[in-house]
């Protein structure tokens, strides 16, 4: 996805391995991170996958998007299928905002392990002067 002040790059491959660049990586293809699927994440991206029709019927590429797109390659079976379309796109964003999800997931254990605030100190909040 590249748009004005940002660009990611997302790799899926064998529908299981994510892997995640952003920024200046993302416009170079140089992956920052990578990460495997579990079993419902990988349900999940095969469905939106299959919605897209993509695999067997490419939508046609469009070069009047304006700002920003999402360019994308569907490699399956030895046949690669490469278009550009607008960030509007409604398949797209669905798949994009899935993987996006799946990366930020990452995070999650380390967010968790974070201290936690308690009732008190939220209840007992007073303005500092």
């Amino acid at each position: 996805m590249i748009a004005p002040q940002q660009a990611v790059l997302l790799t899926v491959k064998n529908d299981a391995t994510l892997f995640y660049a952003g920024g200046i990586n993302a416009i170079k293809g140089k992956n920052t991170w990578q990460g495997e699927m579990n079993l419902k994440q990988q349900i999940r991206y095969e469905s939106l996958l299959n919605a897209t029709r993509w695999k067997t019927d490419a939508p046609m590429s469009n070069t009047n998007i304006g700002s920003g797109q999402y360019r994308i390659k569907i490699q399956d079976a030895g046949v690669a299928n490469t278009f550009t379309i607008s960030l509007t796109d409604e398949n797209a964003t669905k798949l994009y905002d899935f993987l996006q999800e799946v990366a930020i997931s990452r995070l999650d254990k380390y967010l968790r392990s974070l201290p936690q605030p308690n009732a008190d100190v939220i209840i007992n909040r007073t303005k500092q002067e």
